[in-house]
């Protein structure tokens, strides 16, 4: 009888403590990844390809559209978008011969060099286009003639 006393006791105590609750909580936590991108695409090309070939040296031309930008970042911190060129072009087989102009990006002329910042932006969510463009005066009489090009890098970071 006093193993049976002890038995209904523990049997009833478990089921009180499994009756009391009337509440419970559940935590939930996950993970959005950092995204943080650009892509390029040429004014004059498709949107895989980030080549503008249309640029006419005889004629001076102003804020001439190449491109869009697309800048894409989730990141608390924000994010920064680099250029790095040099301000020439250069001709095709002729070393040494170069075509000067200006890239604008996003409608402010950008100094030449290396890794110059064109976008410095908070922290949020951004999915946003910037517009790029050339400056340059028309070639001269006595510039050679042919084709020149030149290769703009565009960088994306986190802060």
């Amino acid at each position: 009888m006093k193993k049976f006393n002890i038995l209904a006791i523990l049997a009833f105590l478990a089921s009180a403590s499994a009756l009391s609750a009337t509440t419970g909580s559940l935590t939930l936590e996950g993970t959005v990844d950092e995204v943080v991108s650009i892509s390029v695409t040429a004014a004059d090309a498709s949107p895989s390809d980030a080549t503008f070939s249309g640029l006419d040296l005889s004629t001076a031309a102003t804020n001439l559209n190449v491109a869009s930008v697309n800048e894409q970042s989730n990141s608390n911190d924000g994010y920064r978008v680099k250029v790095t060129y040099d301000g020439l072009m250069e001709h095709e087989s002729a070393g040494g011969v170069t075509f000067g102009y200006t890239l604008v990006y996003n409608g402010a002329n950008v100094a030449t060099g290396t890794d110059v910042v064109v976008t410095d932006a908070s922290g949020g969510v951004t999915d946003v286009n910037r517009s790029v463009g050339v400056t340059y005066t028309a070639a001269a009489a006595t510039q050679l003639s042919g084709n020149y090009s030149d290769v703009v890098n565009l960088s994306i970071e986190a802060k």
